[in-house]
């Protein structure tokens, strides 16, 4: 998976995890049908890409039916001090010119 994809991928499910100003509740992967194994796969690319210095860090979070599935950080903050990356990290995108839209995978 491409860097760029993986981006989209992991923007794409935050923006969609809730309506605006809300958080929605968190549930069992199962509960929503979505496989633990497959969701193991995402964590395993990632850290990949973590480990290769593709990405510094990221924060994946997996919704589906109104409801948060999976939510796992990854790397780190900031390179230089090393701080690790927390669930409740902002991210800042650059360009609003591109559009983001839903993952299917």
């Amino acid at each position: 998976m491409r860097p760029a994809l993986l981006a989209t991928l992991l923007i794409s499910a935050t923006l969609l995890a809730a309506p605006q100003g809300q958080r929605p509740p968190s549930v069992p992967p199962g509960d929503v049908g979505v496989s633990s194994d497959r969701l193991e796969r995402i964590s395993v690319v990632v850290r990949r890409y973590v480990d290769e210095h593709k990405l510094p860090g990221a924060v994946v979070v997996l919704a589906r039916r109104g409801k948060v599935a999976y939510v796992e950080p990854f790397g780190v903050m900031d390179v230089t001090t090393k701080v690790p990356m927390r669930r409740d990290a902002i991210f800042r995108i650059a360009s609003m010119s591109k559009q983001i839209g839903r993952a299917h995978v």
